[in-house]
């Protein structure tokens, strides 16, 4: 997420996305069984495979977003499916295989990947294709329920779409609308931020949002003073994006709100202290995420003496740029045998 991170959810500014040059594949396959079968899930992200009756994935969903992805979607197929007894209909082994590069818990979308994916791999292999619009709907609402309903849903859209991403959110329906015409592109992003990823785990953005919103926003839903303030930095800082402007335009912006988010009581005393040796006149940041430690967009003149300042406070420089590749794959193959996506 580049801008509009909190604002977007609210609908008050829009916002703007990009999806970056790393990929996750999800292959699902279903052989036939002559008994109950049941889930088996090898995965990159963890050590041993997972085995699951569709019992359990359908009635008692693991707090963990695979297994509950796959819990939506099933009761979800079952639903708009004729609703017709099938003692059979479990007689299968579905083998999902999810081999990800995206950094986990890196305010890059890595969650959203995962449930477009599956989304897409399993509805296909189990002869149910959704079209794109059930998956970024179905996805959405997976997202806001595994989140506690912190969810503007902006990575979802963003994934699904590929690239640079417009959007505001809509008057009629929970989804955000997608903005077509803009001036952003992939060149632009890539030459005004530089991408730094944080060298160990930390703890999700999505638990700092409860926090930091109400220091904005009365329970009445009316802006605050500072909510006013943040809110009409947000915009100028879109609207010199929409211009690409130069980065001696885009680094004060992004002080500006830096310094009204680091007075909330969740902003990490870590960025505080990286902010204190790094910032200058030639150089700012930003996280991609919702204010937690997430990658970095470093706006300005990154030499040596900012790379060394990022790596001591536990940043490198990512591997991965901007991109208009999907982080999801679509793969054209026989429903019945195999899905890659």
């Amino acid at each position: 997420m580049i801008a509009g991170e909190y604002s977007l959810m609210l609908g008050l500014t829009k916002g703007l996305a990009c999806t970056v040059s790393r990929q996750l594949q999800v292959t699902a396959t279903r052989y036939p069984r002559s008994s109950q079968g049941y889930c088996i899930i090898h995965s990159s992200l963890w050590k041993h495979p997972k085995s699951l009756s569709f019992d359990h994935i359908r009635h008692k969903p693991d707090k963990e977003l695979c297994c509950f992805t796959l819990h939506r979607l099933l009761n979800h197929l079952e639903g708009i499916l004729p609703n017709k007894p099938n003692p059979n209909k479990d007689h299968y082994i579905l083998d999902i295989r999810i081999d990800s590069a995206l950094p986990l818990e890196a305010g890059i979308g890595s969650s959203a990947a995962l449930i477009l994916a599956l989304l897409h791999a399993v509805a296909a292999c189990l002869n149910t294709p959704l079209s794109d619009c059930e998956v970024i709907r179905l996805g959405y609402d997976i997202q806001k329920s595994f989140q506690d309903g912190h969810s503007s849903g902006y990575d979802i859209l963003t994934i699904a779409r590929g690239g640079v991403t417009l959007m505001e959110k809509s008057a009629t329906s929970p989804l955000l609308q997608t903005i077509p015409s803009h001036s952003i592109d992939v060149d632009y992003l890539n030459k005004t931020f530089y991408l730094f990823h944080q060298n160990h785990l930390t703890s999700p953005t999505a638990s700092l949002t409860a926090k930091t919103l109400p220091y904005f926003i009365t329970p009445k839903n009316a802006l605050t003073q500072r909510g006013k303030v943040w809110v009409t930095q947000q915009k100028a800082f879109l609207a010199a994006l929409l211009k690409r402007a130069p980065p001696a335009i885009i680094i004060p912006l992004l002080n500006d709100i830096r310094s009204t988010l680091k007075q909330t009581p969740a902003f990490p005393q870590a960025l505080k202290s990286l902010e204190a040796e790094l910032i200058s006149p030639t150089i700012s940041f930003k996280t991609t995420g919702a204010g937690g430690m997430d990658t970095l967009l470093v706006c300005g003149t990154c030499d040596d003496t900012a790379s060394t300042i990022l790596k001591d406070h536990g940043y490198l420089k990512a591997s991965y740029v901007f991109s208009h590749k999907l982080s999801f794959l679509p793969k054209t193959a026989k429903p019945t045998e195999t899905t890659d996506h």
